[in-house]
């Protein structure tokens, strides 16, 4: 869309701040309520991200204020995250402080988690660091729900496999069963990686070695390696089981870190 183009005679277009598969993200100007907003226009049905965003209240999780058909698109409007994604600081920064992944960890595990403990959990299926934003505030924030989903405790299976290569664990490849909250711990361990190394996770589409490149190694303190490895083992039974494991486990190395320090 072009600049200053007008959605309902309400959202004025002002740029674009993100992509996705068949979506774009502008942020926009809601005339009308003199607030900013994001817009995400999409040829495909998001309807269910619209509901299952309504659902939702959490201040890392945008907050969802209309949805809009118009002009053959759907337009989700929702509030405006400002800040920028960890991918956009691990490309143009590379490796980030321990400190600040650790925290910035935490802070996702927290948002990760209150989706685990919704009835039934919700599943958000696509951690990576272009879904996170960062604050000036030293804040994260999480958005795109287009993969999420709710967990089906009858299912054997997801009917559709969807996941983002170097963070989606192998069962959401298909043949290992229905994904669940220990897909996204997974997913938590693979930007860990990529933040703490500079380097997008690589390997099969969804195997990650970390000890298959020392000069990736090396850069990766024996205390936050020791968690990755866990959150991504091949096996989920392996993994943390849950966020609630997970982020006493940070809490406890951030605790460390500050002492360190003193």
């Amino acid at each position: 869309m072009k600049k200053d183009s007008l959605i309902d005679k309400r959202y004025r277009i002002d740029n674009v701040i993100g992509r996705g598969g068949t979506s774009v993200i502008y942020k926009a100007h809601d005339i009308k309520g003199g607030r900013i907003c994001a817009v995400k226009q999409s040829g495909d049905d998001i309807s269910r991200e619209a509901r299952l965003l309504r659902e939702l209240n959490h201040p890392r999780i945008p907050s969802i204020w209309d949805v809009i058909e118009e002009n053959g698109y759907t337009y989700m409007i929702m509030d405006y995250k400002p800040g920028r994604t960890l991918l956009d600081i691990a490309q143009s920064k590379g490796p980030q402080r321990a400190e600040d992944v650790v925290w910035w960890m935490i802070q996702l595990v927290q948002v990760i988690g209150y989706l685990h403990s919704r009835i039934p959990e919700i599943i958000y299926r696509d951690v990576k660091p272009s879904n996170i934003i960062l604050g000036d505030d030293n804040t994260i924030n999480l958005v795109d729900f287009g993969a999420a989903k709710k967990y089906n405790s009858k299912a054997s299976k997801d009917r559709i496999y969807i996941g983002t290569a170097g963070y989606a664990a192998p069962e959401q490849f298909g043949g290992k069963g229905q994904t669940d909250v220990r897909t996204d711990i997974y997913g938590i361990g693979a930007v860990m990686y990529h933040m703490i190394t500079g380097v997008r996770p690589a390997g099969l589409p969804y195997s990650m070695d970390i000890s298959g490149n020392e000069k990736e190694v090396v850069l990766i303190p024996e205390n936050i390696k020791r968690i990755i490895e866990k959150c991504v083992r091949h096996d989920r039974n392996q993994r943390y089981q849950s966020c609630t494991e997970l982020i006493a486990d940070l809490y406890a190395l951030r605790e460390r870190q500050r002492e360190s320090q003193t």
